[in-house]
């Protein structure tokens, strides 16, 4: 017995691991399921029933498109996510060198009025960059409740609602992809 079943699996992207998953449904039937992996997301797997006449027959045409847009997401995901973490390192930067100026210029502590209007721009922006839907660039820009311990509760809120936002809008982006 001889099959090209090896053959038609490298043809499939390599852009991460397959896992496949047989069982036997019945006298006749088998339920194949296909998972790809390629990275931290987390994907539901294909899921296919039928015959082997009929899995033989349409198994790799029906896993060809969803197998290379699976790949084409985990490409553009590593490429988001590349550039948010770049995004991250130049706010955190803007932010030293502008701490850095502030503290140069004037040796003396921040008096509460002057923490306050810092803590009121930095929470204004935070507000700015969610109305963007740039969640993970306000939260980066959140300070610590160290910094801002009477503020924590608040920071503490605003941290959690931002963290749903990304993690709904990363789902969305995956659903349309």
């Amino acid at each position: 017995m001889e099959t090209n079943f090896f053959t038609q699996v490298c043809a499939l992207p390599r852009a991460g691991a397959w896992k496949m998953a047989i069982n036997f449904d019945g006298e006749q039937g088998l339920l194949v399921s296909v998972l790809f992996e390629g990275g931290d997301a987390a994907l539901a797997p294909l899921v296919f029933k039928g015959t082997a006449a009929e899995l033989d027959s349409g198994f790799f045409g029906a896993i060809a498109a969803p197998a290379e847009n699976t790949a084409k997401l985990f490409v553009e995901l590593e490429a988001h996510l590349e550039s948010l973490e770049n995004a991250k390192n130049d706010i955190k930067n803007r932010a030293a060198a502008k701490s850095a100026n502030a503290v140069a210029a004037n040796p003396k502590t921040e008096d509460k009025t002057e923490k306050k209007k810092r803590y009121d721009e930095i929470i204004a922006k935070a507000k700015q960059l969610n109305g963007e839907m740039k969640y993970l660039e306000a939260l980066e820009l959140l300070p610590s409740n160290e910094e801002f311990p009477e503020k924590a509760a608040e920071l503490d809120g605003l941290r959690k609602a931002l963290k749903e936002r990304s993690q709904q809008l990363t789902l969305m982006q995956t659903q349309n992809t």
